[in-house]
């Protein structure tokens, strides 16, 4: 989440959001970061008279970007894992899970804890 005396810059994931980060802070010198992929329930009260930004992607082109981001990245995380059901799902059935994630809780425990995704 980037900050500015104008507006509040709130980075999803998967979204070109860095290379928005990168422009705002090229073109405001007001701008800091103040978290990365925060949720806009933490901001800090100072912030919230301020305008939001973000930004949005096609949603296929989301989860292509999501899956070959977090296989690449750690195909041993708990999302990938989650996901694909520990490596024996295939791209299809492991973004299906990802679509039908608030469906099952059961699906989102793992030893005790929820499991969310990556920041």
């Amino acid at each position: 989440m980037i900050v500015t005396d104008k507006f509040v810059f709130v980075h999803l994931p998967r979204t070109g959001g860095t290379f928005v980060s990168n422009v705002i802070r090229k073109f405001f010198p007001s701008a800091h970061e103040i978290g990365h992929h925060l949720p806009r329930e933490l901001l800090p009260r100072e912030y919230s008279n301020l305008p939001f930004l973000g930004t949005a992607r096609n949603p296929w082109e989301f989860y292509v970007s999501l899956y070959h981001y977090a296989w690449a990245r750690d195909a041993a995380s708990v999302l990938v894992s989650w996901m694909s059901e520990n490596g024996r799902l295939d791209f299809t059935g492991s973004i299906r899970n990802v679509l039908n994630l608030g469906v099952n809780d059961e699906r989102l425990r793992k030893r005790g804890r929820r499991v969310f995704l990556p920041s």
